[in-house]
C-alpha cells in the first residue's frame, strides 16, 4: 500500500497541514475514499469530459466510454489516481489518436500517462 501515497501528490499536499493531526492510516483511508468518489463523465459529440479522481470504477467507466464511439478529444480535470489504470487510458488515447485538453487540473498519473499520450495537447487557462 506504500504506492498509494505516491500517486496523489495534490491530495497529499492538501493533507500535509494535517499530518500531525491524523495518522498515516487515516490519510490512507482519506485517499482511498477520494478514489472511490464517482467521476463526472459526459460525452458531447466527439468530446468526452472527465472530472474526478482515477479510481478503478472511474477508470473502467472512462475506458468503456472511449470504446463506445468516435472520440477525438478528452477534456480532463483530475488529481490523479491509479497508475496502471492511467496507463491503460493513455494507451487508448494513443490508439484512438485523441487530443487531450486539461480543463483545470491534471496531476500525478493524469499528467504522466494521459496528458502525455494526447496527439495534440492543450492546457486551458483559468
Amino acid at each position: 500500500m506504500r504506492a498509494l501515497f505516491k500517486f496523489l501528490p495534490a491530495l497529499a499536499i492538501a493533507a500535509s497541514s494535517y499530518v500531525n493531526a491524523i495518522t498515516r492510516e487515516e490519510l490512507k483511508k482519506l485517499i482511498e475514499e477520494k478514489l472511490k468518489e464517482p467521476a463526472e463523465i459526459i460525452r458531447n459529440n466527439d468530446t468526452i469530459y472527465f472530472n474526478g479522481y482515477l479510481g478503478w470504477d472511474n477508470i473502467n467507466k472512462l475506458l468503456q466510454e472511449l470504446q463506445a464511439g468516435k472520440t477525438r478529444i478528452l477534456k480532463i480535470n483530475s488529481g490523479g489516481g491509479e497508475i496502471t489504470g492511467a496507463i491503460q487510458i493513455g494507451e487508448k488515447v494513443i490508439e484512438l489518436g485523441m487530443d487531450v485538453e486539461i480543463e483545470e487540473l491534471c496531476a500525478s498519473s493524469c499528467a504522466n500517462y494521459i496528458f502525455t499520450a494526447g496527439k495534440n495537447k492543450r492546457i486551458n487557462s483559468g
